[in-house]
């Protein structure tokens, strides 16, 4: 990893993703490429500051916040034609810019919602392929308190997460890796399965725990992958649904880095099976690193 894209708005909100984005640089001496897009009609406010409505304001600004971060190598880029979709012009500039990481501020209680939906600026991001790690603005901790790097996997095995590129990053971060998947009990399971329990409740029960043992193998296998070589690491499978199980999980190891595979198709929609996704990241409040499932090398 060599460059690192920080999306500037020229709102404290925004620079909110600087000190995550720094504590990567420095661990993977990287470059912290800071960028702005100037809007084709640009609001007077943004977040209730002033915006930087100007390729000249911009280019002032971008100056000031890499003269401001000690150590870290820096450098700025001003997209200065006015564009109506500043989201896809961020998501050509990862491409464009060579970029192997996205770090962005993020807000809201609903920070994924329109995402999902496919009208969120966040989603643009994706069209360069490079993962975007997302960094709650209103929640944004010590990124120094960084722990672990909790990858969320798909307990059926079948969506496949770079586990080689994410096993560097963990290394380059001193991060040990704790592999979580969440596996659906009674109190979630389908309509059709709950009518099966209530009929036949002794074989459902057996079939769900022979279900649950074999995805506890599984994941305990994963544990050795050789991507994985050289951490600590642990594996934790979960009972109930992913988008209840994995929050409560994280709420209880604070210093996390929640890990997420999409496969990039329509931005976020194809994210596991959609409508698990669309549950599950309007819970989160801390960081989560998004990455295409099979594309990273």
């Amino acid at each position: 990893m060599t460059r690192i894209l920080v999306p500037l708005d020229g709102s404290a909100l925004a620079e909110q993703a600087l000190p995550a984005a720094g504590r990567i640089a420095l661990a993977l001496d990287a470059e912290l490429l800071l960028l702005h897009v100037v809007e084709a009609s640009p609001p007077e406010e943004v977040h209730g500051q002033r915006h930087l409505a100007t390729a000249e304001a911009a280019r002032a600004y971008l100056v000031d916040r890499a003269a401001a971060l000690s150590g870290i190598k820096a450098a700025i880029h001003v997209h200065e034609e006015g564009r109506q979709d500043t989201a896809k012009a961020i998501g050509e500039h990862v491409e464009e810019l060579r970029s192997d990481l996205v770090v962005i501020a993020t807000h809201g209680d609903h920070r994924f919602g329109r995402f999902l939906q496919g009208s969120v600026a966040q989603r643009a991001l994706f069209f360069g392929g490079a993962p975007v790690l997302t960094i709650p603005a209103e929640t944004a901790a010590d990124p120094s308190g960084w722990r672990s790097l909790a990858i969320a996997v798909d307990s059926s095995g079948e969506h496949k997460l770079p586990l080689d590129w994410l096993g560097d990053f963990a290394r380059s971060l001193g991060l040990s890796v704790e592999l979580l998947a969440a596996m659906d009990t009674k109190r979630s399971l389908s309509g059709e399965e709950r009518a099966i329990q209530r009929s036949m409740p002794g074989a459902m029960a057996q079939a769900l725990e022979a279900a649950f043992l074999e995805a506890e193998a599984w994941l305990s296998g994963l544990a050795s992958d050789r991507g994985l070589a050289g951490l600590a690491v642990r594996s934790e499978l979960l009972r109930g649904s992913p988008e209840r199980a994995l929050p409560e999980r994280l709420a209880r190891s604070p210093g996390s880095i929640l890990v997420i595979g999409t496969h990039g198709r329509a931005g976020l929609g194809a994210l596991w099976e959609g409508s698990v996704a669309s549950k599950l990241l309007p819970r989160l409040s801390g960081p989560v690193l998004l990455v295409r499932l099979g594309s990273v090398t």
